[in-house]
């Protein structure tokens, strides 16, 4: 099965247009990949299910509301930082935030399609 579909009009023309910034996405996305493969030997595939096992024995609804509350807690430290305090992170940069927001978000989209710990 080939996954990699030819690129649609819209993406030939934001490459051709604007080259750097979607050479840059494609790279965060590779980093991000990486960063979510590295978690993922880290924590396991149960990290996320609050326990109640992974691909059909997933409950869906748990696994999503646990990646919802990481999602805000991750929103909370930028609101927090960025906009109260209006400060510099003393332990991790605010890029770290935004990639595990990211990252969390194509999680959530994987539970979502039924596609976790298969």
């Amino acid at each position: 099965m080939n996954l990699i579909k030819e690129p649609s009009s819209a993406v030939k023309q934001i490459e051709n247009e604007y080259p750097e910034m979607a050479t840059e996405f494609k790279k965060i996305q590779r980093e991000q990949y990486e960063l979510f493969c590295e978690k993922q030997l880290d924590y396991g595939s149960h990290n996320i299910t609050m326990g109640t096992g992974v691909g059909d024995n997933c409950n869906i609804d748990l696994t999503l509301s646990a990646l919802i509350v990481r999602i805000n807690d991750k929103a909370q430290r930028l609101i927090n930082l960025f906009l109260v305090k209006k400060t510099s992170p003393n332990n991790e940069p605010l890029t770290d935030s935004f990639k595990d927001i990211s990252v969390y978000s194509i999680m959530s989209q994987i539970v979502n399609r039924g596609k976790w710990g298969i």
